[in-house]
């Protein structure tokens, strides 16, 4: 079935069932599945048409994942969840959530 959506929109695919995850799973699942969901939400993290709270809860979604990878020691994929947070935020992040980027 996920051949039959052309290539330039699997990421938007993606992104919204990692949406629909994050909302949807209890928090014990959400915590189990976490890498899962992030790396769903990070393929639409380019859209531009994300608002600055999805760019924040993204943000956050990553630095959960960051800190559960290092905690793991996974830390190259630690950086890669960190650094595509710190991307969310963009570079207005230190003003805009200061509690996050700091985190």
């Amino acid at each position: 079935a996920f051949e039959l959506i052309s290539p330039e929109q699997r990421d938007s695919f993606r992104g919204r069932i990692g949406s629909i995850l994050l909302r949807t799973l209890p928090p014990e699942e959400l915590e189990a599945s976490l890498f899962e969901v992030v790396g769903l939400l990070n393929c639409a993290a380019s859209n531009s048409n994300a608002t600055d709270e999805g760019r924040v809860e993204l943000a956050r979604m990553n630095l959960k994942a960051g800190i559960k990878a290092s905690e793991n020691a996974a830390f190259d994929t630690a950086k890669v969840y960190f650094k595509t947070g710190r991307e969310a935020l963009g570079s207005r992040g230190w003003e805009g959530d200061y509690r996050t980027m700091l985190d």
